[in-house]
């Protein structure tokens, strides 16, 4: 009777830590896909503004990786600005990305970027923190938001 509670004892510990690292191994996958993101969408934008792609080339990759207000702001921001000067955005290091709350299938992390870019006063560097939203769509993860912490 003994071996029996013991057995049952042992296995509830080891199905509680599979679950914990399941778990933790599936915030990770959120986390790292976000990041890729994030980095999808500069490339993105960043190749619209800079003619190497062609702004509804730019709104169908857009439309793979975001939804809601940030497409619709980021639409209007290429259309706004295709004609002018832009600061060209020649390195982004994601240094932290936090997930600070999930309900139902809306992620938001808190993240600091340093962006290396390149503007009519030479190179220049800025760190900035944002709040990023995401959610579980049905064909994978996508931005909502995009967010600068004033």
């Amino acid at each position: 009777m003994k071996d029996k509670y013991l057995r049952i004892a042992c296995v509830s510990v080891l199905a509680c830590i599979v679950l914990v690292t399941l778990l933790g191994a599936s915030g990770d996958t959120e986390k790292a896909s976000v990041e890729q993101l994030l980095i999808k969408r500069t490339d993105i934008m960043e190749s619209v503004l800079s003619g190497e792609i062609t702004i509804e080339e730019g709104k169908n990759k857009l439309r793979e990786i975001e939804e809601g207000k940030l497409y619709s702001n980021d639409i209007k921001r290429l259309a706004d600005n295709m004609n002018c000067e832009h600061n060209k955005v020649i390195d982004m290091k994601i240094n932290e990305l936090n997930r600070t709350s999930s309900v139902s299938d809306l992620m938001t992390y808190r993240g600091c970027i340093t962006w290396k870019c390149s503007g009519i006063n030479g190179i220049y560097v800025q760190k900035c923190d944002y709040t990023i939203g995401a959610v579980n769509a049905l064909n994978g993860i996508k931005l909502v938001s995009f967010e600068i912490d004033e």
